[in-house]
């Protein structure tokens, strides 16, 4: 699993709120927000893809 999936994951589907799943993957919060918008609009394939 990439790291921008279980960042996603840990966001949408464990239901972690996006700050906190920065704090534990030690990124920007934004990060979290731009990848979970991402993946809502063009789903997981391209977020794999796209490892910036």
């Amino acid at each position: 699993m990439s790291f921008k999936i279980k960042t996603v994951d840990l966001y949408l589907k464990k239901g972690i709120g996006y700050k906190n799943v920065a704090r534990e993957m030690e990124i920007d919060a934004s990060l979290v927000r731009r990848w979970a918008r991402h993946f809502k609009a063009e789903g997981m394939k391209d977020l794999e893809e796209n490892e910036t």
